[in-house]
């Protein structure tokens, strides 16, 4: 990147998203646009091992109808298959983006919190607010992608929501525009052109605060466009 911006990666966790390919191939996307690696995190369910370990623990296999102690040994495999299972959605759906997986132990493991922008797909946290998803994800990365249900990659200008003229949601809006041979069209976040933007947007760019979290939320699934959730540099 040629801004004042440091990010390297773009992290998605695959526990969460790895069936859902469209996710993957828009975290992709915004990744190759801004030159940056594609990071696939798997998170394994370390509680089911540890439950396994317990005396008491049982499991109900349907097709047997049975309830059978844990099995630590099988939980393990379980944990394996669903790894290999989730490299390989990655790796189908990554697209042209320099891409990395990796296996990491709990929900802060590989996280470069001044340089990663992470992937937040909305449909993992409905029926609850999204707003403490949102947040808990700004203290781990520099930036968020908020991937709302059933986007899509799609072709059409890059919006920035600015405060003011020198918002950074600007420069990065005009970076990732000229990464993916797009226009960038810049609107006061505040003001009543923004109704204007075009329906057809591939991706809107803007700072945190310059709206509460609820509301940077319902702009990604209401538009059904990702937004790129900034956290203003110190």
């Amino acid at each position: 990147m040629t801004t004042r911006w440091t990010f390297k990666r773009v992290v998605i966790d695959l526990h969460r998203s790895a069936t859902d390919l469209s996710v993957i191939a828009l975290a992709s996307e915004l990744a190759a646009a801004m030159g940056l690696e594609l990071f696939g995190r798997f998170i394994p369910a370390s509680g089911l091992i540890n439950l396994a370990q317990l005396p008491f623990a049982r499991e109900f296999r349907p097709m047997e109808r049975e309830w059978h102690p844990l099995d630590p040994d099988r939980a393990s495999q379980d944990l394996e298959l669903a790894a290999a299972a989730a490299r390989r959605l990655f790796q189908r759906a990554a697209g042209s983006a320099p891409r990395r997986f990796e296996i990491v132990e709990d929900q802060t493991g590989g996280f470069h919190p001044e340089e990663d922008i992470a992937v937040l797909r909305y449909a993992e946290c409905l029926g609850e607010s999204c707003a403490p998803a949102l947040d808990e994800a700004l203290r781990s990365a520099a930036a968020v992608l908020i991937v709302p249900g059933n986007a899509k990659p799609r072709r059409g200008p890059v919006i920035a929501l600015a405060e003011s003229g020198d918002d950074p949601a600007l420069e990065v809006a005009s970076t990732l525009a000229q990464g993916a041979g797009e226009t960038t069209m810049g609107f006061d976040v505040h003001g009543r052109d923004h109704a204007l933007m075009p329906p057809e947007t591939r991706l809107i760019v803007i700072s945190r605060h310059a709206l509460p979290d609820d509301t940077l939320l319902a702009l990604a699934t209401r538009r059904r466009v990702p937004v790129l959730v900034l956290k203003r540099p110190a």
